[in-house]
């Protein structure tokens, strides 16, 4: 496992609340198709329709990885300020990309900013 390093970003002296949404879209796999598990490796996905069911892994998910879709929500009381919102992702993937579909993203910024490296898969 590795150690996550937390960067601030962002400091204020206010009062008020932090919050946090979030989901997932791809699902851990076992060594028998259609059964979640620990391998690290993602084999089933989450999916906005309850009535699919991909093997034993619960309902909402498919083996499809074009069909995975995932939606959060996050209920703010009326009148409250967002002072600083992120938006964080990662992910992991052990098989070989699929030379169609995988891309290597390099983002950077001229305003000095450190070049954030990418694949998406």
């Amino acid at each position: 496992m590795k150690k996550v390093t937390f960067i601030e970003r962002y400091v204020i002296n206010d009062t008020g609340a932090i919050t946090f949404t979030g989901n997932t879209l791809g699902l851990s796999r076992s060594n028998t198709v259609g059964v979640p598990g620990t391998v690290d490796s993602i084999r089933g996905y989450i999916i906005k329709r309850t009535s699919v069911q991909f093997g034993s892994y619960p309902p909402g998910t498919t083996n499809v990885f074009k069909n995975n879709s995932s939606a959060t929500v996050l209920n703010l009381p009326a009148g409250c300020t967002v002072l600083y919102a992120e938006l964080i992702w990662g992910g992991t993937y052990i098989d070989s990309p699929d030379p169609a579909t995988a891309r290597e993203v390099i983002l950077s910024t001229a305003s000095g900013c450190p070049t954030t490296y990418g694949r998406l898969m």
